[in-house]
């Protein structure tokens, strides 16, 4: 990539965050997860209730004519996504850590106080005229 030719667009700089958060949590996607599943006649309720591969969780009756069933499939009967890759999620999610890491020492360095961090940013306080955590517009800048 030349950065040369590197534009700012702020609309597709949100759009391949977005798409990159969630190629990268489709890599490691939890199995055995609640879903919500409403009966509308007895007869779905009680298959829902009687599916030997679903734990019910709980159940509503909403109203006369529809129940609301909190489920989750049996661990036995839970399979992971094709998608899953654990090994490359450990290591995405690692190396983001240590370069978090990176600028959590800085916040140190500068004698701030880190108030919040997440996996892409960090929120600190600093005494005015101290210095500051260099910002950047690429990886790695």
């Amino acid at each position: 990539m030349d950065p040369d030719l590197v534009q700012v667009n702020p609309g597709l700089r949100m759009i391949a965050k977005i798409l990159a958060n969630s190629l990268w949590g489709k890599l490691a996607q939890r199995v055995g997860g609640t879903e919500v599943k409403y009966a509308r006649t007895p007869a779905e309720f009680h298959q829902l209730i009687d599916d030997p591969t679903i734990e019910t969780l709980d159940f509503d009756h909403v109203s006369e004519y529809m129940d609301r069933c909190v489920i989750r499939k049996k661990e036995e009967f839970s399979k992971p996504p094709e998608t899953n890759c654990l090994p490359v999620a450990v290591f995405v999610t690692s190396y983001a850590r240590l370069h978090l890491y990176k600028y959590m020492e800085e916040v140190q360095q500068v004698n701030g106080k880190l108030l919040y961090c997440d996996t892409d940013s960090i929120i600190y306080v600093a005494s005015r005229g101290a210095g500051y955590v260099v910002e950047g517009e690429a990886l790695d800048k």
